[in-house]
């Protein structure tokens, strides 16, 4: 796909297709999108010029994730992607407070083996925190390297 053909992502200056390819059911056993399903969907995905991946540290218990990883290894095509993920719903890292949202980025991280994600959303609005804490948790993340861009999913908007 022709570079004039991708998006910039609000005012991130990040270029991506204008369709993410959405991983929620990759790493299922319902589904039945397994590692090998999921690299000949990615592959196909990227031959027809798309480049933005979303996942989440909640799907399919990281196995999406761990997934992702394994095919940009495979493929050497890191720098080729923006890589979206959220966090706050896993069942290993919930909410967003800031250890915990700073723990989860860090797991994403390493099963994704790269070392910044391009976007990261907070996949949930947790009352249980103040939001100034999590806005200093993810401006740490970013201040470090580990994440590029950040924004919400699923939030009220209240």
């Amino acid at each position: 796909m022709p570079l004039s053909h991708y998006r910039t992502l609000g005012r991130s200056g990040l270029a991506v297709s204008p369709l993410a390819l959405g991983t929620m059911t990759f790493g299922t056993a319902r589904w039945g999108t397994g590692e090998s399903t999921s690299r000949d969907i990615f592959n196909a995905y990227l031959d027809a010029g798309g480049n933005f991946i979303d996942t989440a540290d909640s799907y399919a218990a990281g196995r999406s994730e761990t997934i992702i990883g394994n095919w940009m290894r495979s493929r050497r095509n890191r720098d080729q992607l923006v890589v979206a993920t959220k966090v706050g719903k896993s069942g290993d890292h919930p909410g967003l407070k800031a250890r915990v949202l700073t723990r989860a980025v860090h797991a994403s991280l390493e099963r994704l083996q790269v070392d910044h994600v391009d976007l990261l959303y907070l996949h949930i609005d947790d009352t249980s925190v103040e939001f100034e804490e999590t806005l200093l948790a993810v401006d740490e993340l970013i201040r470090a390297g580990s994440v590029r861009y950040f924004g919400g999913s699923d939030h009220t908007g209240n």
